[in-house]
């Protein structure tokens, strides 16, 4: 899996674009990357483009896996909204089964969506309950 991480200092949140077939350590190299650049804050919002990316080959252990990476990187992810945009069917039902099952276990909010324009709507929505 390749991953790309974007900055445009026209949004609020940080693009991350990954590609190829959906890889744990490369996720892992992926927070580690972004979480140590020297832009990130503590609580900013990220729009995830997995459009390009296949989830297909996760199972329910990979899923328990990311959500323990999740975890280990809590206190420098901090709070904020993580968007993910699917392109195709099978990704989409594999993020909500994710949303679904990990949404008590973050301190971020998480949603799945099915286009760019939708995620972007709801991370620039204002939140009162954000965190």
């Amino acid at each position: 899996m390749d991953f790309q991480i974007k900055i445009d200092p026209q949004r609020s949140w940080l693009l991350i674009e990954l590609t190829g077939r959906f890889d744990l350590d490369d996720l892992e190299k992926c927070y580690q990357t972004f979480l140590g650049r020297s832009d990130w804050k503590k609580g900013n919002d990220i729009l995830w483009d997995v459009r390009a990316c296949s989830f297909e080959h996760l199972n329910g252990n990979d899923m328990r896996t990311i959500a323990a990476m999740t975890e280990n990187y809590r206190d420098q992810r901090g709070p904020g909204r993580a968007a993910w945009v699917t392109g195709r069917n099978v990704d989409f039902g594999i993020g909500r089964m994710y949303e679904m099952t990990n949404e008590k276990n973050v301190i971020y909010n998480f949603r799945v969506f099915r286009t760019i324009e939708e995620a972007e709507e709801w991370i620039l929505k204002p939140d009162i309950s954000r965190g």
